[in-house]
């Protein structure tokens, strides 16, 4: 599992996951922006150490390399329904696919 700041290196076919702190009851969600060497797979979201309702926890990305290369991949978090909005926070992650 990634965390942000780390650099991805995968083979082609291989599927990793990046976990980023978030609280979903405020609105707020991690959206990957498109990339060529990897495809977006699935989201799940992850509870925190507290119960309460409300409290904050980690969200869980799925991403799957699909072409050889190395790029940047850009998480935003963001209000969906929000357009034209800028993201509250970025994270971009040095990714490298092996053929």
């Amino acid at each position: 599992m990634y965390e942000a700041g780390d650099s991805i290196t995968v083979s082609n076919g291989d599927t990793f996951v990046i976990a980023l702190d978030a609280n979903p009851s405020t609105g707020y969600s991690w959206e990957a922006d498109a990339n060529a060497d990897v495809e977006f797979v699935k989201s799940k979201q992850v509870q925190g150490s507290s119960n309460a309702v409300g409290a904050p926890g980690t969200q869980q990305l799925t991403f799957k390399a699909v072409k050889a290369g190395s790029s940047t991949l850009t998480l935003n978090y963001l209000r969906p329904f929000e357009q034209g909005v800028p993201p509250v926070r970025t994270e971009e992650f040095d990714v490298t696919v092996k053929g």
